[in-house]
This record gives C-alpha cells, structure tokens and sequence, in this order.
C-alpha cells in the first residue's frame, strides 16, 4: 500500500546501499510506509546481528523510523503474495 514515488525509489535504493556496505550483496528493502522490512539469506542473520546498531542507525539517518528484520529471509517476488 506504500506510494510509489521519487522519494520511496531513493530511500529503498540508499537502504540497499548501506546493507551492501555491511557485506550484504543479496538484499532487499522492502518499504511499508515508515517501516523498512529487511530480506536478507537467512544464512546472513547472525551477521545483520552483530552489526544491527549501526545499521538501524544509518537507516534512521534516511528517515525510517522502525527497521525489522523477515524472518523468513530472502526471498524473490515476496511483495506479490
């Protein structure tokens, strides 16, 4: 139900970006409104853990205010069911 204009496009595009940057090649940022639900291979979950302070701090810093991560890992077309 998210709009899906410039800014939304650029924040998901930013999101991604800084998950890459902490090592996570395959991921998606899913965006719901103000909430960011982070797909990532369940394999990677520890390692979202042990860095989940500075990244919840660096997407703050674009304006998301809650940050989750799916438990059921990554996951292609997931929006469309």
């Amino acid at each position: 139900g998210t709009k899906l204009n410039k800014q939304n496009i650029d924040t998901v595009y930013k999101g991604e970006k800084i998950l890459t940057q902490y090592g996570f090649s395959e991921n998606r940022l899913r965006l719901h409104d103000n909430l960011a639900r982070i797909e990532i291979p369940d394999s990677k979950f520890k390692d979202f853990l042990n860095n989940k302070n500075a990244i919840t701090k660096s997407l703050k810093k674009l304006g998301i205010s809650y940050i989750t991560l799916d438990i059921q890992g990554l996951r292609k077309g997931s929006m469309d069911i």
